[in-house]
């Protein structure tokens, strides 16, 4: 009986989060919506302006990304308390059975990712409704980061999943490195696993790896925390 009370409870406590997360999904999408119902009237007047905050949204996500990435690979143990067990073991695990993230669903594999953009993209819409070109301009920054960074997992799993399964869109946006690439994402997985952090399109990889800017980081916080990279 026990038993059987446990199992219930585990299943409900279950059904109970993914919808929670399922929630947190779907009123990042809707506010997305909300963005572009005031974001459209601005089009024609600031077009320029907006295709280039969507780049850099879409460049800063993959920075955000690789910063995140290279935190989790890097510092800490899997041992630590909540934040080993939660972030860093999954970081470790990854580079030892990398095809173990194929088998999570859009749920699981988003709910993190998409977990802080609803906040996010409250913000920049506030900053987009001060109605001026630097509204529009950083607004639209934010929100396009918040969006590409939250999709971000799921171009992750992409990348390294059968082709198969792959939708033909994703294909089609892995070919013109809209979103990241297997060949790409490739390299990052060669051991020592020490390059190529960003996930999200991978673009800002060959600037941060030609200015050796993790290394750089690296250096800077052994040198002031007087710790060690790369822990097992």
């Amino acid at each position: 009986m026990k038993t059987v009370l446990k199992t219930v409870s585990r299943s409900g406590f279950e059904v109970a989060g993914r919808a929670f997360l399922w929630l947190v999904i779907l009123t990042t999408f809707g506010l997305f919506g909300v963005f572009l119902f005031y974001l459209l009237p601005q089009v024609m007047q600031f077009a320029g302006v907006i295709i280039v905050a969507l780049v850099l949204g879409w460049l800063a996500a993959d920075f955000i990304t690789g910063l995140i990435h290279w935190f989790g690979d890097t510092w800490g143990k899997p041992s630590w308390p909540i934040l080993g067990k939660y972030f860093i073991e999954d970081f470790r695990i990854h580079h030892i059975e990398p095809q173990k993230i194929c088998e999570h669903d859009f749920v699981y594999m988003c709910a993190s990712s998409f977990f802080f953009a609803p906040y996010v993209i409250v913000g920049g819409i506030y900053i987009l409704l001060q109605g001026d070109v630097v509204g529009v301009f950083v607004g639209t920054i934010i929100v396009s980061m918040a969006m590409w960074g939250a999709l971000t997992n799921l171009f992750h799993k992409w990348a390294h999943d059968n082709p198969v399964n792959v939708p033909r869109l994703a294909k089609w946006l892995q070919r013109t490195r809209i979103i990241l690439s297997p060949d790409h994402h490739q390299v990052h997985h060669t051991y020592p696993h020490l390059s190529y952090y960003a996930i999200t399109n991978g673009w800002v990889n060959y600037v941060l790896e030609k200015i050796k800017f993790f290394r750089a980081l690296e250096w800077i916080i052994c040198k002031l925390f007087r710790t060690t990279p790369r822990q097992s």
